[in-house]
């Protein structure tokens, strides 16, 4: 655990990035045919993953996720308490300019990917300023993404007909992207 401290975009995206090569060499998978998918600190590995390796992932769902790293210090779980600054700073590091480069919102250029950007407006882990600020930088650039917010959900949705219609979006990207329909994804490297 302590080996991934200070290590965000670093040696732990890389091992993400490692077991994704190795599944495709097995052939577990096929090159062109990935999407990364992840909630929180994976919803940011999701975005983080198609910044630093663009021509490997053919899309990308962040769910709730971290998108600013920087942001997460000031406006994330706990950032109001002494302890918990301290606790994401010992696992961020201080580095201002180091957590800017690897934050995705700060990566768009690179991107190739399609995008599903999933967020609650009553997150307090992740607060939805992280998802705004992602698809304010994607807006800028132009870029196609696609949004789920629902205003009532938390750090995950948990009412029924929000959840339904999260994985219906989720199931409809994926085929968009790497299923039947993943041919022509807008996206595709």
């Amino acid at each position: 655990m302590a080996a991934g401290y200070r290590e965000w975009g670093g040696k732990m995206q890389d091992d993400v990035t490692d077991a994704t090569q190795w599944a495709i060499k097995q052939g577990i998978t096929t090159q062109g045919h990935v999407c990364i998918f992840g909630g929180s600190y994976g919803g940011y590995a999701a975005l983080e993953g198609v910044m630093k390796e663009p021509d490997l992932y053919r899309c990308a769902i962040g769910y709730v996720g971290v998108y600013d790293l920087p942001l997460m210090l000031t406006q994330g779980d706990g950032s109001e308490n002494t302890s918990a600054r301290s606790f994401w700073r010992s696992r961020l590091g201080n580095d201002e300019q180091a957590l800017s480069a690897a934050s995705p919102v700060n990566q768009v250029d690179r991107l190739k990917a399609s995008v599903l950007l999933i967020a609650g407006g009553k997150d307090v882990r992740v607060p939805p300023i992280h998802a705004q600020h992602m698809r304010a930088a994607l807006d800028k650039r132009s870029i196609a993404y696609e949004w789920l917010y629902k205003a009532d959900e938390g750090h995950g949705f948990y009412d029924e007909k929000n959840n339904a219609e999260l994985l219906q979006r989720v199931t409809q990207f994926l085929d968009r992207n790497i299923g039947t329909g993943g041919s022509v994804a807008a996206g595709s490297p």
